[in-house]
Parts: structure tokens; sequence; C-alpha cells
């Protein structure tokens, strides 16, 4: 199994929505799904009347314990990659350990809205995200690629959180400890999937 990336979460800016849900559905999720063969994009957020809050899932991938160590290393790993792809703003990563839930994390941000960089929405607000998951797959990394391909179909990202928000017992010992095993959700799905898919074990 390949090594996971990270999602990341921005938590600054937020919009007043009308109503995320009144954006199409239309398409497979991928980067590319416009009516025009790419040129227009259906569903899409218009982004100059945000601000909206950027969702990617790394385009690196890491080791936890190693490549990135706790909640800390996790977060420093995401405001990395938003930093070298010139996106400003605060990033966190979606992410849980035994003294720290995901959804605690991020509630406390008051942040809301977040849009894919292509601009398709994924959740108008938290509480959102945790009852129906994204509405379109996180599979867009921090330049705005798609990193779902022809022999790309799932994208693992470690999470160690449940659907509810809450960290579950696999979390790598806390992202100490690269030989433990840990929770990845499939950042290339929606519902539930997309932080609870199949856990890593690597003890």
């Amino acid at each position: 199994m390949k090594r996971p990336f990270l999602v990341a979460l921005a938590l600054s800016g937020c919009h007043d929505w009308v109503s995320l849900y009144a954006h199409s559905h239309t398409g497979d999720g991928g980067a590319d799904s416009g009516t025009d063969g790419g040129a227009s994009c259906v569903g899409c957020v218009d982004q100059t009347s945000g601000p909206y809050n950027d969702a990617f899932v790394t385009a690196s991938t890491y080791v936890p314990g190693r490549d990135f160590r706790g909640i800390d290393g996790a977060d420093q790993a995401c405001q990395a990659s938003a930093q070298a792809a010139m996106l400003s703003g605060t990033y966190k990563a979606w992410i849980s350990t035994s003294q720290s839930n995901a959804i605690v994390r991020f509630r406390a941000t008051q942040a809301q809205g977040w849009v894919r960089l292509d601009g398709r929405p994924i959740a108008a607000t938290l509480d959102d995200l945790i009852a129906r998951g994204p509405l379109m797959p996180m599979r867009i990394d921090e330049a705005g690629a798609d990193i779902v391909g022809p022999q790309v179909t799932e994208v693992p990202v470690a999470t160690g959180t449940s659907p509810d928000g809450t960290a579950t017992t696999n979390t790598a010992g806390d992202w100490m400890d690269n030989t433990k095993s840990f929770l990845a959700g499939d950042a290339a799905t929606t519902a539930f999937f997309w932080t609870q898919h199949v856990p890593y074990n690597r003890g």
C-alpha cells in the first residue's frame, strides 16, 4: 500500500453562504468535468465572491512518525505545502490523536466554507462535512492538480479520524511511531470514506 497524503483545510477567511448545496453535482469530481471540454466548471463556486477557505490534499506523501511527528508536525507539513504553492492563510491537517479530536480542533477555529483549488465545493460548514462528507472528492492538491489518474484510483490520507470527527484507536502512536498502524481515509471518495476507509498496518 502506498504512503499516505494529508488533507489540509484552511482556517482563515469565511463566507456568508446563501446555500452551497445549490451548486450542481454534475461531473465526476475531476479537474476538468466542465460542460464544454473543460472551459467551464459546472457547479463551481465563484471564488471572486469569497473569501472562501481552500481545501487540498498534499501532493507529497508521508510516513507518519518519520516524515512528520504528532499533530504539530502534520499541521506544519500542510502549511509548508500551502506556502510552497503560494497559498495564503493558515492551514491545518484533518487528523486526530488520543488527546485531540479533529472536530474539536476545527470547531475552535470557527472556519467554514471550504472549496477545492479548482473551485468545486467541499462543505459549507464543519457540521455539513461531518453529516454528509465532502460534496466533491478532496482529490486536488495544493497546485490545483488532480491526484487521481489512469494509474491512481485511491488517494489514501492519514487521518486517525472516524466519520464523526473523533479519534480512532489507530493513530500510529499519536503519529509518533512509524512502526504502528493508523487509520486512513480515501480522498478520491465522498461520504464517510474520505476520513475512514482502511487501516494501515505497519507493525
